[in-house]
């Protein structure tokens, strides 16, 4: 996994600018808009707000609700005690559901596909 935004160089040079220069409530993420200039798209750079895709989430979990279902129904993340079957099943029944606002769905999902994925596999020494 690469996370650029995280390497020790880039958390110092971002530390090392202002905080005025780095917020500003007339342009959004003015230090990473300047730095990603000739990199990124212009079109990106003149964005005023976050992306949001909540729309296209939500179509898509409602589309593949019987999926969800399926998954939260044998799900061997509440087999562990790590989840609540019962709240994962009505929140695939609801995929509007405020619940959902934060993403964490995602990485649940995420998780029980990979806790998934271990089963059958053997350890090699």
């Amino acid at each position: 996994m690469a996370s650029p935004f995280l390497d020790d160089r880039v958390i110092e040079a971002a530390l090392a600018v202002r905080a005025r220069e780095r917020v500003t409530p007339w342009a959004y993420k003015p230090l990473l808009t300047t730095a990603m200039r000739g990199i990124v798209p212009d079109e990106c750079l003149r964005r005023t707000s976050k992306a949001q895709a909540s729309m296209d989430a939500s179509n898509g979990l409602r589309e593949h609700r019987g999926d969800l279902l399926a998954l939260w129904e044998d799900s061997r993340l509440a087999a562990l005690g790590l989840v609540d079957r019962k709240a994962l099943c009505d929140l695939a029944r609801r995929p509007a559901s405020p619940g959902l606002q934060h993403a964490i769905l995602y990485s649940t999902i995420a998780c029980e596909v990979w806790l998934r994925g271990l089963e059958g596999r053997t350890a090699t020494p």
